[in-house]
């Protein structure tokens, strides 16, 4: 989904649900899969290497009201913040 496609029809409420299809459709397998392909050859996302690919990246604030929102992905167990 391209950015403008979220000034179309849906808007936002559409481009929040293409979201949470792509995460739901993440089964423990495929992720476990995952991990073990990287752990045999590891790499590293620079900012380099996202030019012209689809990324995504989500991060928070602490002024995020994260308990207080629902994308659809279910109740936090945590929030998480670091450096």
């Amino acid at each position: 989904m391209k950015a403008g496609d979220l000034l179309k029809e849906g808007g936002l409420g559409k481009g929040a649900w293409e979201m949470n299809k792509l995460i739901a459709s993440h089964s423990n397998e495929k992720l476990k899969n995952h991990y073990e392909s990287w752990l045999k050859n590891p790499s590293f996302i620079t900012s380099a290497s996202m030019i012209n690919k689809d990324f995504l990246a989500t991060t928070s604030s602490p002024w995020f009201d994260v308990y207080g929102n629902d994308f659809g992905w279910g109740k936090p167990v945590a929030v998480r913040s670091g450096n």
